[in-house]
């Protein structure tokens, strides 16, 4: 539970002092690597979510269009 701690959650992320895009979708991109295992799923859809809030890439640009 000490990883869970040290990272914002996605509540916090999304108050008045949220970050700028990226950062929110890096934090996306990220989350969903350390919910792969358990919720394969819920990662995709925060996957999903991060390549339309700031695509990284051409493939990522296609999901979000």
């Amino acid at each position: 539970m000490q990883h869970a701690e040290s990272e914002p959650s996605s509540a916090e992320l999304l108050t008045h002092d949220a970050p700028p895009d990226t950062d929110l979708a890096d934090s996306f991109r990220t989350q969903s690597f350390h919910l792969m295992q358990a919720h394969p799923i819920a990662a995709a859809h925060l996957v999903l979510a991060a390549a339309s809030i700031a695509p990284t890439c051409a493939a990522e640009q296609d999901v979000a269009d």
